[in-house]
């Protein structure tokens, strides 16, 4: 069993929204994962950074250890409806 946990705190303020995702593990170095073009795309880790990035957010940026992303985008006000 496992003592570590990740948060997620979703915000939604009209158009827009952020998304926080913080986990307790020790991170990585999360620099060598930005160029697409150099990302290794063999590894275990880093894969979900590819992914977010051509999702289009307006924006995805890692911090600290590389246990903390934090996502931003707009919502398309038609399909709330």
């Amino acid at each position: 069993m496992c003592d570590r946990f990740s948060t997620v705190e979703l915000c939604l303020d009209g158009e827009s929204y952020t998304i926080e995702i913080i986990d307790q593990g020790k991170g990585f170095d999360w620099t060598t994962f930005l160029d697409p073009e150099t990302a290794p795309a063999a590894l275990l880790h880093g894969r979900g950074m590819s992914l977010a990035m051509g999702a289009g957010f307006s924006s995805v940026e890692y911090s600290g250890a590389g246990n903390e992303v934090f996502i931003q985008g707009f919502c398309d006000p038609d399909a709330l409806d």
